[in-house]
Parts: C-alpha cells; structure tokens; sequence
C-alpha cells in the first residue's frame, strides 16, 4: 500500500458552500491512483491556514505516522498568505515545506496557485501580481516536481457555463472543480514512474 500525504489549507480540505460543506480533491484522486495500484491519500487540509501555520503543523504529522509512511506528498498552499503581499516569505516557507518533505524521503510535488476572482479587478492588480511571482518560483524548487494547476484550470478565461461548473465562490471550486484538480493531479503523476514502485 503506498500512501500519499495531501497537505495544504481550504483548497486541499474541499471548501465549499461556504465552508457548510467539503469536497476534498483528494476523493477522486484517490479513485484515479487505486487504478493503477494500491494507494490511500492522506488529506491533511485545514482552511484558513498561512504557510506559516502549516510548517508548524507538518511535523506533528510525521511524529504521528512516521517518517517512512508517505511516499509522496503533494502541497497546495499559499492562497491565505497572498493578501500579506510578501511573496518572498510564502515562497521561503514553501521551500521549507517541501525540504522537509525530501527529508522524510518523500517524493514532493508543489501545486501552483489559482486564478482569483477578485483579479478580475484592476483595484486586485497586486494580487495577480504577487501570485504569479509565487507560481513562477513554485515551478523551479529544486528536486520538487511541479504542478501547474493555474494554468491547467484558469478562472478569468473560462466560458461562464465553465466558471458555474467548477468555481463555488470567490476562492473555492465546486465538487466539479475539485474533482478536475484531481485529475489534473493526477495526470503529473501518473508519469512518475517511482510512486509506483
């Protein structure tokens, strides 16, 4: 059985319906690997969490499980810590996140940020802005395998037919929404031939 830790804030918990329901990605992405082998995923989203708190969170995990549990991790995180508008610190804390994850011998792969409604604003410039520099180092950490969600699954672009369907609010996908981030998932790792293994 190979298990695979899911570890980030609302959007790895499955927010939606304002927070009166969840829907997690990692349902689905579940399904998609057990087709190819035995695997169980481990969601470990809690929302509202700033990378900040989630480094303080990630070693309680592995004292729980231990450090040779997972064999691959995946985070999608930073969305909270972007109205702080100090890139550079989310950016510092996803490095430790995922060094950590190498650490304990994990396979590590980091999920971009997701378009957000209100950067269909010129007021939110900033935030398009201070996202798009967290993303563009979120796809060159060192021996971290990137997944480029933003781009897979973009907001602003979308047919309105398309944005109903997989975006719930201003932040959160619907169950639609996160079942396509699972497949997008999914199909980087797939290609990984060591988490099958």
């Amino acid at each position: 059985m190979k298990h695979v830790l899911a570890f980030g804030a609302s959007l790895t918990e499955g927010y939606h319906n304002g927070g009166y329901d969840f829907h997690p990605y990692t349902i689905r992405l579940e399904q998609l690997l057990k087709t190819k082998g035995e695997f169980m995923v481990w969601n470990y989203g809690i929302s509202g969490q700033t990378t900040k708190d989630m480094i303080q969170r990630l070693p309680n995990i592995f004292k729980e499980k231990g450090s040779n549990f997972f064999s691959a991790a995946i985070i999608l995180g930073g969305t909270n810590d972007l109205w702080e508008r100090t890139p550079e610190k989310t950016i510092v804390n996803l490095y430790k996140l995922h060094s950590i994850m190498i650490s304990n011998g994990l396979i590590s792969f980091a999920v971009t940020l997701p378009e957000l409604k209100f950067e269909g604003d010129p007021e939110f410039k900033w935030l398009t802005e201070t996202r798009n520099i967290v993303n563009h180092q979120l796809m060159s950490i060192p021996s971290v395998i990137p997944i480029d969600l933003a781009t897979e699954l973009p907001r602003l672009t979308l047919s309105k037919e398309d944005e109903r369907l997989y975006w719930d609010d201003n932040l959160h996908f619907t169950p639609a929404g996160y079942d396509r981030v699972a497949e997008i998932i999914f199909d980087v790792l797939k290609e990984n031939k060591h988490i099958f293994q």
